[in-house]
């Protein structure tokens, strides 16, 4: 807006700075309704900032406090695991020993199958041979 003397009258003159003030005023008064809600806009950002940097500790605290439980859930398995474990070794052990003693019967009784059966080749010879 240029406000500016006419060569013209000063009726003239007065009436153009009264229309040129006059949309200075509107200008001001729409300038001033669209800055009022991004100054009430900026009010609300720097609460709500603060209010998410509250709730992003209260969860960072949550984490580490699951993080923790978590943690002693874990030591109170172990803990309850280890009899059993020695229980597992215990029986794998005993097992491994049967199988070997089911090893050792078998071999037992092959090498006795092949005695009697040396036994029984030698009668029958015996028994042909007659």
């Amino acid at each position: 807006i240029i406000l500016s003397r006419g060569l013209g009258g000063q009726k003239r003159e007065k009436e153009s700075v009264k229309q040129e003030l006059t949309k200075l005023r509107e200008l001001l008064k729409t300038v001033t309704k669209s800055t009022t809600p991004l100054g009430k806009a900026m009010d609300f950002i720097q609460e709500d900032l603060d209010t998410m940097a509250r709730e992003l500790e209260m969860w960072r605290a949550e984490a580490k406090q699951q993080q923790t439980a978590w943690a002693e859930q874990q030591r109170n398995t172990e803990e309850v695991l280890q009899p059993l474990y020695g229980q597992l070794h215990d029986l794998e052990d005993c097992i491994n020993d049967q199988i070997m003693k089911i090893h050792t019967s078998k071999a037992s009784i092959l090498q006795h199958d092949q005695t009697v059966e040396t036994l029984l080749r030698m009668v029958m010879a015996k028994s042909v041979a007659r």
